[in-house]
């Protein structure tokens, strides 16, 4: 089932980053539960929470806040969605907890399940989105199957460990097979998905939205002093560069566009 909006999320780990996203106004945001700067400003107007296990768990053995606080946190800000708990497939990842991809699907799992056998006790509002574990395409869809098996599989489900790749066609070979498989009327959110993925052929059709702090790299890598004006600037350039991806439903709507 191919998508009739999309929407792209831009993310901010740094104070310049947030900054520079507040002072240019940007409506769509993810924000790193894991992260320092994780508090909402007042710009955002669709707001996406992830629950941050790469950076939790490339440093830990699990997850460093109890999932009461994670859900406190949801209370208070009220995102439209936020990530359940999940434990990434890159290889960093696995290496530090000597680990495979199975255990952390396995791990994936049982943590969602906790999580929503709170939600409906919750007093959450917003829509929690089931993340897909692996690293190949076929073992995303091992992880789909036992989700739905499990009866885990939310309305929204998410594709983790995306980011940091380099091979963009396994990028969009996997959000391809998933979008094949996910049940009729699921939307889906690519996690970490750069312009560079959005521009395979159909990738855009497959998702419905997409989330990248390419553009904090970016200002990282070419400038040292790393201020949000730089940040700002990092920004447009690769805002302009999603507005130029155009899909192929009839009104030819941009990247960045998203209709109510």
């Amino acid at each position: 089932m191919e998508n009739t909006d999309f929407r792209f999320f831009f993310g901010c780990a740094s104070g310049s980053a947030r900054k520079a996203l507040q002072k240019l106004e940007e409506p769509n945001v993810l924000l790193n539960y894991a992260t320092a700067n994780n508090t909402p400003f007042d710009t955002i107007e669709n707001l996406f929470v992830d629950s941050g296990g790469y950076s939790q768990l490339l440093t830990g053995e699990a997850y460093q806040t109890s999932d009461r606080e994670y859900l406190a946190y949801l209370r208070t800000h009220d995102p439209e969605l936020f990530a359940l708990r999940d434990y990434p497939c890159s290889p960093a990842v696995l290496r530090t907890h000597d680990r495979t991809v199975r255990d952390h699907q396995q791990r994936t799992t049982r943590h969602h399940r906790r999580l929503l056998d709170t939600f409906d006790d919750s007093g959450l509002t917003g829509e929690p989105v089931a993340v897909l574990q692996g690293w190949s395409p076929a073992q995303y869809l091992t992880h789909l199957d036992e989700l739905r098996s499990e009866g885990l599989l939310t309305r929204y489900v998410g594709i983790g460990s995306l980011a940091r790749r380099q091979n963009t066609s396994t990028v969009a070979q996997i959000i391809h097979q998933v979008r094949d498989e996910l049940p009729e009327n699921h939307r889906l959110h690519g996690f970490g998905v750069t312009p560079r993925v959005l521009q395979c052929p159909r990738v855009v059709t497959a998702l419905d939205s997409a989330d990248s702090t390419a553009y904090e790299l970016r200002t990282r890598l070419e400038d040292r002093r790393n201020t949000w004006r730089e940040q700002a600037y990092h920004y447009l350039r690769m805002k302009r560069q999603l507005e130029t991806l155009t899909t192929s439903r009839s009104e030819q709507q941009s990247l960045v566009h998203f209709k109510a």
